[in-house]
């Protein structure tokens, strides 16, 4: 697996996914180079850059990055881009974000801050190339994401795997003509997905995309993923969704699914840091997918507010009752259990206040579903970087990875502060490796499966993959 990654923080985002292309195309070929390989077209390039760009200029863009990366061969296949606007993005060991998050007094403290605390930088775009003669893919769009959350997943589940060019057969069979007589398994198809994020509401849809998804891949795909956004809106309650970048064009509210055909062993992690303090109840009635009215027969706010209650710090205690805004804040959370697994989902409130008939989530919820009371700490927090890295090495036995990608929830980085700097030296530290390439995305909205669980829509939760340098159809006894 062979990866570059090229970073311009130029005011002109034009100008700057140029660099980065470049930048992205020379590391490429330096790291093609060392295994003695001359330059090829990457598999798959992505593009990424902080919200606060000119919408006008992202289009443009895209075609300044296909313009450095594609050879002017007729008949050529064209190279799949993907990409999109986010909070922040993690790369080369640094964190990239815009710091007008934090508002006008917060942004002067931040880049004084910044000037003294090197891993942080404000503002920029990325450009990422991957390459490997081992690994096909196949990328699908679908558009209507909010309004039609569920076909959108399906129609670029779809229209990825209709551009998927693997078959486990095929490649089984030229590895045996390779010479390789052991294979140990066959795995599942792999893939990820990057989504808007949520609606202007502050509605997450990504349960209902994974739906779609799931209506087509059943068991055989394992997928993860996570969402982009615009920044906040004018009251600051709720995040927009971001723009999404597809084959040099622009699009909103659109789902991207990626689909890996690899020889590689591809492994999986994912991490929230929460435990259970209480049980809430089980969720008896619904009004919609992200409202709930009744807990084991009773008004959900008093059921929730009796459960806080308990909780609540003396000076903010009528607050933390009735705001999930300031309990959140202080790290506490309704969660569910993974089926089997000593291991629990966030499942975010809505930033409004507790209503007098019912409870609002980011978050869908099912009637049925049993809730409990979660709390993580900052150590947690840190903690579940590691869980979620050493369940990605334990998912392919190996630390042997070629390239990382993970998806960090932007409000941990409430929780971690300055430590959500460090996640790429966390991830790098599990795995024993400072060399190896990583790349991360600050979203809005994870979606990810724990060990052999179903996909799930969540928040507030570190999702990572990593394509090994090692294959499928060779044992580990081996290597």
């Amino acid at each position: 697996m062979f990866t570059g990654i090229g970073i311009s923080q130029k005011d002109n985002l034009i100008e700057a996914g140029k660099e980065a292309a470049q930048k992205a195309k020379q590391e490429l070929t330096k790291e093609l180079s060392k295994e003695n390989k001359e330059y090829k077209k990457p598999n798959l390039l992505m593009f990424f850059c902080t919200f606060t760009y000119p919408k006008e200029q992202y289009e443009p863009a895209q075609k300044q990055i296909i313009k450095v990366f594609e050879a002017q061969k007729q008949g050529e296949a064209k190279i799949p881009l993907i990409g999109g606007t986010t909070m922040g993005f993690f790369a080369k060991d640094k964190y990239y974000f815009d710091p007008s998050l934090m508002g006008k007094y917060g942004e002067i403290a931040l880049k004084a801050l910044g000037k003294v605390f090197k891993p942080l930088k404000f503002t920029g775009s990325v450009v990422l190339a991957l390459q490997s003669d081992y690994i096909n893919l196949g990328v699908g769009i679908g558009e209507n994401a909010f309004e039609k959350p569920y076909e959108a997943g399906k129609i670029s589940i779809e229209m990825a795997g209709k551009n998927l060019m693997f078959n486990p057969q095929l490649a089984y069979m030229s590895m045996l003509k390779r010479g390789v007589k052991d294979i140990s398994k066959i795995r599942p198809v792999n893939g990820f997905l990057i989504t808007p994020g949520g609606d202007k509401q502050g509605l997450f849809h990504d349960s209902q995309i994974l739906e779609g998804v799931t209506s087509i891949s059943k068991t055989a795909l394992r997928i993860q993923g996570g969402g982009l956004c615009m920044g906040f809106s004018e009251s600051g309650a709720t995040v927009l969704p971001g723009f999404i970048f597809y084959q040099g064009k622009v699009y909103k509210e659109a789902v991207i699914s990626v689909i890996l055909g690899s020889e590689l062993e591809i492994g999986y992690g994912v991490g929230t840091g929460f435990r259970p303090l209480k049980n809430i109840g089980l969720i008896t009635k619904i009004k919609d997918p992200w409202t709930i009215e009744e807990i084991d027969g009773k008004p959900a706010p008093q059921v929730f507010m009796q459960v806080y209650s308990k909780y609540a710090p003396p000076n903010k205690r009528e607050e933390f009752i009735k705001n999930f805004a300031v309990s959140s804040a202080h790290g506490y959370m309704p969660i569910i259990a993974e089926p089997g697994g000593n291991f629990f989902w966030p499942i975010l409130p809505n930033a409004e206040k507790i209503g007098e008939k019912e409870v609002k989530f980011m978050m869908p919820v099912k009637q049925g579903m049993s809730l409990s009371l979660g709390k993580v700490t900052k150590e947690a927090c840190k903690e579940a970087t590691i869980d979620a890295t050493q369940l990605m090495i334990e998912d392919i036995d190996s630390k042997n990875f070629g390239f990382v990608l993970f998806f960090s929830c932007a409000v941990r980085g409430l929780y971690l502060g300055k430590e959500y700097i460090a996640e790429i030296k966390k991830i790098k530290e599990t795995l024993g490796n400072k060399d190896i390439p990583v790349f991360g995305i600050a979203s809005s909205g994870e979606q990810a499966f724990y060990k052999t669980g179903s996909p799930v829509g969540t928040g507030l939760t570190i999702t990572i993959m990593g394509i090994s340098n090692e294959s499928i159809f060779i044992s580990k006894e081996a290597r």
